[in-house]
């Protein structure tokens, strides 16, 4: 853990230096900040996890402390507020590892039901404005939005649908759908319409979370059936998210973007020509930290923070970032295979499965393979995907302690 502060105390030093700015107080608040919030994070875990893989929090301790360095350097302001939700992430992860009860997850029914009306108040949250420059809560990706519902409806709805799968999955394997739409108790009934009810309210918010929302709940279904049919319907709706957002935009203009990027490099809708000029410059290895122009790059500190990484650090830091960040979700998904019950296996698969699509994602669109990009946790910055990604660690830290009990 102090490793990882170390790297992020030092990454702001070179910055610094290559800005020609005061050195000496930022990169030592930065190390204080991030060790504190390591250790709030690994002393949750030690009371709450004794037992759990130390390969999360070591891994994504690494990636906090990059993705940090990497805001820093576009804009300080951000990296002021990110210190703030570290903190506020970590100490939330803290409070919940240290407070649950053994067998808390195993109470699928009270949990159901309190994370279903959480979802649904996510998503019916209206958007405040506090003044002209910060908005409390929006849909959107843009970076002075305060709290932003998605990451966290994500989150919840891994549990809901491993919840869900858990209870069908002899329904599932034997493909009897009056069973698995139609359940005779009423809280299968209950969770059947809030989690058509959270899909309908986040298309209208957001397509795309919504088509990702889809396509985990389908993936997340084969897992727990095996039943291939599932896995086209995933495929399908992957589809079907880059047809939306093509058509939503406009066909004959995004296509054109998408497709020629170089076409128009500075269309405001969206174009992925400065994240591959971005690349293309940083080479092997990168111009070096504070040397490159990320503050050309839409949406640097967000959705296409991997092409900033890949100019400042080149092909080798972004390779290494992607090696780094995969072993976090191939750990969750080690855990899913060691995992007892079935809800423990698909609620580990599941936020492994949603982690590593958001990687693949932004990396995809970062070279101009999809057609938009999203937040990657641990590496952007946000209240709400921070507090997703630390939650995360916790609860898979936690099945991870459970499997030895």
């Amino acid at each position: 853990m102090l490793s990882a502060a170390a790297l992020a105390g030092f990454g702001v030093l070179l910055v610094n230096l290559a800005q020609q700015e005061s050195w000496v107080l930022p990169a030592l608040t930065t190390f204080l900040v991030l060790a504190i919030t390591f250790g709030l994070m690994l002393a949750g875990i030690w009371v709450g996890a004794p037992t759990a893989t130390p390969l999360l929090l070591a891994t994504s301790s690494v990636l906090t402390a990059l993705g940090f360095v990497t805001i820093y350097r576009l804009d300080q302001d951000q990296a002021g507020r990110q210190v703030w939700w570290l903190l506020l992430s970590a100490g939330l992860a803290w409070l919940w590892i240290v407070e649950v009860k053994h067998g808390f997850l195993e109470n699928q029914h009270r949990l159901s039901m309190g994370l279903l009306f959480l979802a649904l108040g996510l998503i019916a949250l209206p958007v405040l404005e506090v003044d002209a420059d910060l908005t409390l809560v929006a849909w959107s990706t843009d970076p002075s939005v305060f709290f932003h519902p998605g990451p966290i409806v994500l989150l919840v709805a891994v549990f809901l649908f491993a919840s869900f799968l858990a209870n069908q999955q002899d329904a599932l394997i034997e493909l009897r759908w009056s069973s698995v739409f139609f359940p005779s108790r009423r809280s299968f009934l209950a969770t059947t319409i809030g989690l058509l009810l959270i899909l309908v309210g986040t298309a209208l918010r957001d397509p795309g979370t919504a088509l990702l929302l889809l396509g985990l709940f389908l993936v997340m279904a084969y897992l727990a059936s095996n039943r291939p049919v599932f896995l086209i319907g995933g495929l399908l709706g992957l589809a079907g998210l880059v047809v939306l957002i093509v058509l939503s935009a406009g066909a004959d203009g995004y296509s054109l973007i998408w497709t020629d990027p170089l076409s128009q490099p500075d269309n405001a809708v969206f174009s992925s020509a400065p994240g591959l000029f971005a690349l293309g410059s940083g080479e092997i290895f990168g111009v070096g930290l504070g040397q490159g122009s990320p503050h050309l790059i839409p949406e640097a500190t967000t959705s296409l923070v991997i092409a900033v990484i890949g100019e400042e650090l080149g092909l080798v830091g972004s390779v290494l970032t992607i090696v780094a960040y995969s072993l976090v979700v191939l750990t969750g998904f080690g855990l899913a295979l060691r995992a007892r019950g079935i809800f423990h296996k698909l609620v580990a698969a599941g936020l492994s499965l949603l982690m590593g699509s958001q990687l693949a994602l932004s990396a995809a669109a970062a070279i101009g393979l999809a057609p938009t990009a999203i937040p990657i946790p641990f590496l952007s910055y946000g209240l709400s995907l921070n507090m997703a990604g630390f939650m995360v660690l916790a609860i898979l830290a936690r099945i991870s302690h459970l499997e030895h009990l």
